[in-house]
C-alpha cells in the first residue's frame, strides 16, 4: 500500500480518522500550516466532514467560548472517541477568538479540538469579529450534515451585539445568523495533526513508527591514545521508509557521560582518541524525518594504550673513512673467532671448528690498542723477524706512518701488504 504524508495531501481531500464505535470517519484536509504565526509550520488543520452531534453553544445564555458547553464537548467527550493511536498525535493549537460576554477584543486561545470561527467559514458580518482568515475550502465547510441531513452548525464566534447570542452557519450556507446560546445546533470538530503523518492511498492514517535499532556497532579491539579510529554501524530499517540519519556518541568514563561525535546519514565516522584517555565506549541510534528515534546500540568498552615509541636519535656519527686499524680489528676478531682463517694456516680437509673460540672481552684485552694490533700483524707476517720483501734484508727502521724501511735498500714495507687491508691506513 502506497504512503504519502498529510502535508502533501491536497486541501479539500479526504482522510479517514478512526473513532470508537464508528470506525473510520471522513475528515477534510482544510489548511496546511494552520495559523503558522501562532503554531509554527508543520501542522495541518482537519475538519470532520459531518457534525459529530448537536447541542447548545452554552447551557446559559452567556456567549463566552473559553468555558462554553459546545467547546467543552468537542474538546472533552468527543476527543475521547478518537482511538488511542491517534489521540497523542493531535496538536494543542492556538487560534484567534473573541472572549465574549462584553469583551469584544480579539485574542488567542489554545485547545486540542475546537470549533471553526465565522471568519474561517468565509462569513463577514458587522456583529462578528474577524477571527483568523477564511479557509481555502470555506465554501465546502459552510455545508454541514448530521445523520444524513443538512443542519446548521455552531461557530466559536460570539455575537458582538448581544451577550446571549453566538454565530451560527445555517444549513443553506448563504449567510451567518445569530442564535441564542441555549439553542441546539450541529457541533463540528476541528483539530491539527502533524503534516509528517503518513496517509495510505485509501486515506487512512498510518501512525509513524521509530526506525529499528542499528543491529551492530564496530570499533577496533586495540586502540592507542593519540590515534584516529573508525567507528562503523549497521544500516537501520524503517517501516515508513523515512529514516533521516544517525547520532553517535562516545564515553571516556565508562558510560557515565556521553559526547556526540557524529550526526548524519552515513554508516561510519572517524574519531580522534586524545592521548591519556583510559578507555572508550561508543553508541549509535537513528531517527526519522518526524523526529522519532530508536534505542541505542552500544559497543564494548575498549581500554586505550598510551605507550609511545622512544624518540629517534638526533644524529648518528660514522667516520669519513675506515682506518687500517679498524679493518685490522675486524679481520683479527673474525680470524680469532674461527669465522675466517689465514689461507696459509688452512689444510685440506681440516678446520679449526674444534678449537676454542675467543670471547669479545678476551679479544679486546688482546687487541684493544693500535699497538697491539700492529704487533700481531707484524708477528703474522714476519714470525722470525723482519725480512725485506725486496732485498731480503733483516733490519729496518719504523716510520711514523706505521711502515718499515729496510736499512739496506730503503724499501718501505707494510704489515698489511698482500692482505684485504692493503692500502688502508
Amino acid at each position: 500500500m502506497a504512503l504519502t504524508t498529510l502535508g502533501s495531501k491536497p486541501e479539500g481531500s479526504i482522510i479517514k480518522i478512526p473513532e470508537r464505535g464508528k470506525g473510520e470517519v471522513d475528515f477534510y484536509v482544510a489548511k496546511h500550516n494552520y495559523e503558522s504565526k501562532l503554531n509554527g509550520v508543520g501542522y495541518t488543520l482537519v475538519v470532520r466532514k459531518d457534525c459529530y452531534a448537536d447541542g447548545s453553544w452554552n447551557s446559559t445564555n452567556i456567549n463566552t467560548y473559553a468555558n462554553c458547553n459546545a467547546g467543552n464537548i468537542v474538546d472533552g467527550s468527543y476527543k475521547r472517541l478518537i482511538v488511542d493511536e491517534v489521540q497523542p498525535l493531535i496538536n494543542t493549537t492556538k487560534f484567534y477568538y473573541t472572549p465574549g460576554n462584553g469583551n469584544n477584543t480579539v485574542t488567542t486561545l489554545q485547545r486540542k479540538i475546537f470549533l471553526l470561527s465565522a471568519t474561517e467559514l468565509g462569513y463577514s458580518y458587522i456583529r462578528v469579529n474577524v477571527e483568523g482568515t477564511a479557509l481555502p475550502i470555506a465554501e465546502t465547510l459552510k455545508i454541514a450534515n448530521f445523520n444524513g441531513s443538512s443542519v446548521s452548525q455552531w461557530t466559536r464566534s460570539p455575537s458582538l451585539g448581544d451577550t446571549r447570542d453566538a454565530i451560527v452557519a445555517p444549513a443553506h450556507g448563504e449567510y451567518c445568523i445569530e442564535s441564542r446560546c441555549t439553542e441546539s445546533e450541529g457541533l463540528r470538530p476541528a483539530f491539527t495533526l502533524p503534516a509528517s503523518l503518513f496517509i495510505s492511498d485509501d486515506g487512512s492514517i498510518t501512525p509513524n513508527t521509530a526506525p529499528s535499532v542499528p543491529s551492530s556497532i564496530t570499533i577496533p579491539n586495540s586502540i592507542n591514545g593519540g590515534t584516529t579510529i573508525t567507528v562503523s554501524w549497521a544500516k537501520s530499517t524503517d517501516s515508513e521508509d523515512n529514516l533521516e540519519g544517525y547520532i553517535v556518541e562516545r564515553s571516556a568514563d565508562g558510560g557515565s557521560n556521553w559526547k556526540k561525535i557524529y550526526q548524519g546519514n552515513g554508516t561510519s565516522t572517524t574519531n580522534s582518541i586524545p592521548f591519556g584517555t583510559a578507555s572508550v565506549i561508543y553508541r549509535v541510534k537513528d531517527y526519522d524525518d518526524a523526529g522519532l528515534q530508536s534505542g541505542w546500540r552500544t559497543s564494548s568498552q575498549v581500554n586505550v594504550h598510551n605507550n609511545t615509541a622512544p624518540t629517534v636519535p638526533e644524529n648518528i656519527n660514522v667516520p669519513n673513512s675506515i682506518t687500517w686499524l679498524s679493518l685490522l680489528n675486524i679481520f683479527t676478531f673474525l680470524h680469532k673467532k674461527g669465522i675466517i682463517q689465514r689461507r696459509k694456516a688452512r689444510k685440506r680437509g681440516k678446520t679449526n671448528m674444534g678449537k676454542r673460540r675467543m670471547t669479545l672481552p678476551e679479544f679486546i684485552k688482546q687487541y684493544g690498542t693500535e699497538k697491539q694490533c700492529q704487533e700481531h700483524l707484524f708477528a703474522l707476517r714476519w714470525p722470525n723477524g723482519f725480512v725485506c720483501p725486496k732485498c731480503g734484508g733483516r733490519h729496518a727502521y719504523t716510520l711514523s706512518n706505521g711502515k718499515y724501511q729496510c736499512r739496506h735498500c730503503r724499501y718501505q714495507a707494510s704489515v698489511t701488504a698482500g692482505t684485504i687491508m692493503h692500502r688502508t691506513h
